[in-house]
């Protein structure tokens, strides 16, 4: 599932970034800013569930954003650093796919839930229970919208262990 993941994701920063290799992108040695704007188109272009057709984000409305924020002068505007490479125009997954495709509705809902995935194997991995406390709400609903009502229920008596029990025996040894 992860290697799904990681191929999906791969293929979205190859459409976005406009370049025919991520090497090639790689090279370009693009900025933060860069970066951080494509990561956004990926996470809103392949990552939510479009609801309708204004829900994908395009390189003109990046443009546009972009050309807002430097007349409000950013840091690199101030600083006198300018990008050192432009990207080139991208066909976005607006343009490449429809919204109203149903197999691409439901790739966007995979990608999203392998996305959930990793964070919870990396929150398990890591330890953090807090993280993994965070994930258990969109669990349960994933379970019960995928009919695994078993999955549901065990995973609701979990939270409910959680936010009680176990806060109860805390604070009766003082810890």
């Amino acid at each position: 599932m992860t290697q799904i993941c990681d191929g999906l994701l791969l293929k979205a920063w190859q459409i976005e970034c406009g370049y025919t290799t991520l090497d090639q992108f790689a090279k370009a040695k693009p900025t933060r800013e860069q970066l951080t704007t494509i990561a956004t188109r990926i996470i809103i272009n392949y990552t939510t569930p479009a609801l309708n057709h204004e829900t994908t984000i395009d390189e003109s409305e990046s443009e546009s954003d972009s050309d807002a924020s430097s007349e409000s002068g950013t840091d690199a505007e101030k600083s006198g650093v300018q990008p050192s490479v432009a990207l080139p125009q991208t066909s976005s997954a607006s343009s490449i796919l429809s919204d109203d495709d149903i197999a691409y509705q439901n790739l966007r809902l995979l990608t999203r839930d392998l996305l959930y995935l990793k964070e919870l194997i990396r929150a398990i991995s890591d330890g953090d229970i807090g993280r993994v406390e965070d994930f258990l709400p969109q669990l349960t609903m994933m379970f019960g919208g995928a009919g695994g009502n078993n999955y549901c229920t065990e995973i609701l008596h979990f939270i409910l262990d959680l936010k009680h029990v176990c806060i109860k025996r805390s604070d009766q040894t003082g810890d």
